[in-house]
Parts: structure tokens; sequence; C-alpha cells
């Protein structure tokens, strides 16, 4: 009996570190991003705010950050000081106004702006619509 209780606790550590999270679901991408006073202020102008995923090479540090404003660069509706990317977790976030554009489009856009770059985003939440 002590014996398989020391088994069970073996498999226990080793199980651990799969509960942690894995940097690649929704959520874990959502948290890379998640800026409670860029969300808070949106929220107060009532505005949205979009999280992405992002797939394809990402250029390392800033870069990545520079690299999606410009892709979102004139777009009026998009709040540009809002903008926050992980090159990590590989997704973004912004806010931007529901009335004037949908996420979607904003998803659409990115996706044919970056497509040079080899880069496509995916929509994973909305908050505030």
């Amino acid at each position: 009996m002590a014996r398989m209780a020391r088994v069970a606790a073996a498999l226990a550590l080793v199980a651990a570190p799969a509960a942690l999270g894995c940097g690649h679901c929704d959520e874990d991408r959502i948290a890379a991003v998640y800026d409670y006073g860029v969300i808070g202020k949106a929220l107060e102008r009532r505005r949205a705010v979009a999280f992405f995923a992002l797939a394809g090479p990402l250029p390392a540090g800033r870069e990545s950050q520079r690299v999606i404003a410009r892709a979102l660069a004139g777009e009026g509706a998009i709040d540009p000081a809002s903008l926050r990317v992980s090159v990590d977790a590989a997704s973004l976030s912004l806010a931007y106004d529901g009335a004037r554009i949908s996420p979607e489009a904003i998803g659409e856009g990115l996706n044919a702006r970056l497509a040079a770059n080899g880069l496509r985003v995916s929509l994973l939440k909305v908050m505030g619509r």
C-alpha cells in the first residue's frame, strides 16, 4: 500500500508541469496581452477590445509591435495606443470603435496587410461589444 502511494505521488509530480499553461491555448494568449488599464479605459469610452492569435514568423521584440502597428495605420476606428503584442504567446489586443468597424473586419484588414510578412491573425475574443 505504501509503495502504491509513492508511485501515485511520483506520477503526480511528473504530471504537474503539464497542468501549467502551455502558452498556446486561447486563455494564455489573451492573458499575455491583457492590459487592465487599456480595457478599463476602452470600456469607459464605450469601445470594445479584440484579442487575436498570431500565426507566422514573428519578428523578435519590439519589431513585431512596429510591424503590426504599421498594418493598423490609418484605421481611425482603432486606438493605436491600445495595441499590445506578445511574441512569446503569439497574440495581440487592441481597442476599437465597434460602431465604426467589426472585429472581423479588423482581422481581415490585418490579414491582407500582414500577408507580405507571412503573418496571419485569427479572432480569439471580444470584450465590450
